[in-house]
């Protein structure tokens, strides 16, 4: 029997394939298993009579129930009107609890971040923060939970550890948030998994969206326990809403720039960023894309200018012109297709490689595997070929935009009349942006400007 015989009606299969993408495309729970060390694994708490207990795993109520996990238990339940009331048992939170269990040595955010959250831009991170442990018994059957003490909007995951104490029932629920269920035909997830067994050195884990509600069905037997843990995103560069910066440049870097920026108040300079920033492509996307990657004394330098708390923007210039810090470059008779360029070096072809008509156009630096001393002094306009391609794109040169770069001085003329060309030493971040002339695709190469409003 052919594939079509098993298919039945077309516009039936058709609407299998239509709710299948939908679910795969709007993932909004994820569940996996993590490796530990059961004989380091201890729960401490505090109960209301300021004793402290350790609870060790795993545990098999089948075989054994440690007292401390009937006092866990009973300092849960005594906070509710009943044990078997419909409200989630939470540890007290005016209780200290503690475990020994460390998220920092599993790659579970790093999980999160690629399945949940794939577009977090760069720059921002995911941090997991303990929220409350949730306690399930025999006889009760809560409700369902959805509470978030972070009202700034960070929270954005929750995360549940079950700890490896044997039931049996017990399956964790998980409901997606209003909007997708709007959107997608998407169900509650229900996830039984192994009861508490600590098969192979394992705990099982799950997270899902933080506008999602998680319960859990009767247990019949034993106890479940879960520690919860709220997923924030944070940013601790320059970007962000509410960026908190890590880095704290050194005294002898403020120390230096102090005079040039008080020299310089009421001006508008700007350094060359010396960085590599491949997957940057100035056709595509403006400068200002490139802060949440800043590495090296580029992010060192853009975090001393905000200490000052100076305006700072990048933008694009090359051949003493420069580009507004909202536009991309877009040069002439560059197909659109070529506008998708990832940043990675274009081969060339015979005639542009020869020097011809078709050859490419640096900006004023040369290549980054030679010395990177400028060919041009900065602030000129360069040749009238590279006038035309600059100006049509929208730039201004940068007398006209009132920029000064600051880059060292000339040396002085040496004995044979000639004057050395010195200049930014070291190498200095070129763009390609490609474009098409003369039937040849070629690239003109620009660089970056940090631009300080003084």
């Amino acid at each position: 029997m052919d594939g079509q015989a098993h298919r039945g009606d077309d516009a039936e299969f058709q609407q299998y394939v239509t709710n299948f993408l939908a679910i795969k495309n709007r993932p909004f729970v994820l569940s996996g298993r993590m490796p530990i060390d059961m004989e380091d694994l201890t729960l401490f708490f505090r109960t209301t009579a300021s004793i402290s207990h350790a609870l060790t795993f795993p545990i098999d109520v089948d075989q054994n129930t440690p007292p401390a996990l009937d006092v866990l238990v009973a300092t849960g339940a005594s906070i509710h009107s009943s044990i078997s009331t419909d409200e989630p048992m939470i540890f007290p939170p005016n209780l200290a609890y503690s475990s020994t269990l460390d998220l920092t040595n599993h790659p579970v955010l790093e999980t999160l971040r690629n399945v949940l959250f794939p577009h977090i831009p760069s720059g921002h991170y995911l941090i997991a923060q303990r929220s409350h442990l949730e306690i399930v018994v025999q006889g009760t059957r809560p409700g369902p939970l959805n509470s978030s003490r972070w009202d700034d909007g960070s929270k954005v995951a929750t995360l549940i550890l079950t700890l490896p104490v044997r039931f049996r029932g017990g399956s964790l629920v998980v409901r997606p948030p209003e909007q997708l269920t709007t959107e997608a035909p998407l169900s509650e997830e229900h996830f039984r998994g192994r009861g508490g067994k600590a098969v192979g050195g394992e705990i099982e884990w799950t997270a899902f969206l933080a506008d999602c509600e998680h319960s859990v069905e009767p247990i019949e037997k034993g106890c479940r326990l879960m520690l919860s843990y709220d997923v924030l995103l944070r940013s601790f560069g320059p970007c962000g809403i509410a960026p908190k910066p890590i880095i704290v440049p050194n005294d002898g870097l403020l120390d230096a720039i102090t005079p040039v920026l008080h020299r310089s108040r009421g001006r508008r300079i700007a350094f060359f960023l010396t960085g590599t920033y491949d997957q940057i492509c100035p056709a595509d996307v403006v400068a200002d894309s490139i802060v949440p990657l800043l590495k090296g004394s580029d992010a060192i330098l853009f975090h001393a200018v905000k200490l000052y708390g100076l305006q700072a923007e990048l933008r694009y210039a090359a051949g003493g012109y420069i580009w507004t810090a909202q536009q991309t470059v877009q040069l002439s008779n560059s197909p659109q297709a070529q506008s998708s360029y990832p940043g990675g070096p274009l081969p060339l072809s015979p005639a542009s490689s020869s020097g011809s008509s078709g050859r490419h156009r640096d900006s004023h630096y040369a290549p980054p595997r030679r010395s990177m001393t400028p060919s041009r002094r900065a602030g000129s306009s360069g040749s009238d070929e590279d006038r035309h391609y600059y100006e049509d794109s929208g730039a201004i040169t940068l007398r006209e935009a009132d920029v000064e770069v600051l880059t060292p001085p000339r040396a002085p003329r040496g004995v044979s009349g000639r004057r050395p060309a010195v200049g930014v030493t070291g190498p200095v971040t070129r763009l390609p942006v490609p474009f098409v002339s003369g039937g040849q695709l070629n690239r003109l190469f620009v660089n970056v400007l940090l631009v300080v409003y003084a």
